[in-house]
């Protein structure tokens, strides 16, 4: 049997055109990029999705992906997939209809039609014998939270298809019996899901394996990263491609550090996942968060800020030619910052604290945690990230 599919990637959240009802009531982005697109243990998720449904022997996979917004984070997405098809957001659904009509003259018999938004390891062989048993014209996946955006569409029904895309996949031309999936569903809505997502992952509860070596039980690390050998890896945690870890830091609980991060002397990152050009500065506790973009999202404040001071976060340059210039004039600017400080007369740091090698992490100002992206409760300065006061524990 021909079969083959559809991703449609970046879908606007917008309210049904016959309806008026919200698609959702999460964004499923953070700083503006889909939670999709980004890289999840050193590969981006929309990859990993393309990958499955490939392992399951559908080789023909359309993806269709709304044209994004201009982002170092998605670069590695252009560069996994450069032959998916960039589409403006508002003709998204015409040309997924387009597209399941060329599939079908094709000889498509059964299409496969995925909006990604949830991350969803949906077992297409019992799947599609259900769909086939039922007789239908089209079968939605249900998972124990309720209906996902997975359908089957037969080849046959285009006047079926053509109803469900535009109606945005929120309605069908007949009511049918959705499929119920048994295989693990994460809604990916909010950046926590994402953070969940990664520590499922890593505790191996789902198919989700970690780009690099693991080293010892539990601990990946990626080819060009670079650890410190007083650094702390304690598992499950994962460490990306030609990332930095230097002296003094501990990563621990979950927490995932994607490609070309680095985390500065003697901070810690607790249940907490970076994404791709984070720099996370020295002497500083980041715990149960998303970092990425200068903006931390708390997992368990449910809050997201913006920071403006680069020394305690920051976006590292996107190529490798102006990380090279901006690691350089960090250390050339190393040895007068150091002389400075000792002639203002700043305290001096205890051994144990950061290795004598790092610089000094200064002092934390609350003013530079600025503008509340989004805001379930009051929030101090120290909420997200702070600066340790009790040494290097």
């Amino acid at each position: 049997m021909d079969i083959r599919a559809i991703l449609l990637a970046g879908v606007p959240i917008d309210s049904d055109p016959t309806s008026g009802e919200a698609r959702s009531a999460a964004p499923e982005a953070f700083s503006g990029v889909p939670l999709s697109f980004l890289p999840l243990l050193g590969c981006p998720i929309l990859r990993r999705i393309t990958d499955r449904l490939r392992k399951s022997g559908i080789d023909s996979i359309s993806v269709l992906r709304a044209a994004p917004s201009i982002s170092p984070l998605l670069e590695d997405l252009r560069l996994s997939d450069p032959d998916c098809k960039e589409v403006p957001g508002d003709q998204l659904w015409r040309a997924a209809e387009e597209e399941f009509e060329n599939l079908v003259q094709a000889g498509a018999e059964l299409v496969i039609l995925i909006r990604v938004g949830a991350y969803a390891e949906v077992e297409l062989d019992p799947l599609i014998q259900f769909h086939l048993d039922q007789r239908s014209h089209i079968t939605q996946v249900m998972a124990a939270d309720g209906l996902i955006d997975f359908f089957v569409l037969s080849g046959s029904r285009r006047n079926d298809a053509a109803f469900l895309l535009r109606h945005s996949l929120r309605k069908t031309r007949v009511q049918t019996r959705p499929f119920e999936t048994l295989g693990y569903v994460n809604r990916l809505q909010t950046p926590a899901d994402l953070r969940a997502l990664a520590l499922d992952s890593l505790m191996k509860k789902t198919s989700i394996q970690p780009l690099g070596t693991e080293i010892r039980p539990g601990v990946w690390v990626a080819g060009g990263a670079r650890v410190n050998r007083d650094v702390r890896l304690v598992a499950p945690c994962y460490i990306g491609p030609s990332s930095k870890i230097r002296a003094g830091a501990l990563i621990t609980r979950g927490s995932s550090i994607e490609h070309h991060c680095v985390v500065d002397c003697g901070s810690v990152v607790e249940a907490s996942t970076l994404l791709p050009l984070s720099y996370l500065g020295a002497g500083l506790d980041l715990t149960h968060s998303v970092l990425g973009s200068r903006r931390v999202f708390s997992v368990k404040h449910n809050a997201q800020l913006e920071v403006e001071d680069a020394t305690l976060v920051s976006m590292l340059p996107n190529t490798s030619a102006l990380r090279t210039l901006n690691h350089a004039a960090n250390l050339i600017t190393f040895v007068p910052r150091q002389i400075v400080r000792s002639l203002i007369g700043e305290r001096r740091q205890r051994e144990s604290q950061v290795d004598s090698k790092c610089p000094s992490p200064g002092s934390f100002d609350p003013g530079a945690v600025t503008r509340p992206v989004t805001q379930e409760r009051a929030l101090s300065s120290g909420v997200v990230a702070g600066m340790r006061e009790y040494g290097n524990q």
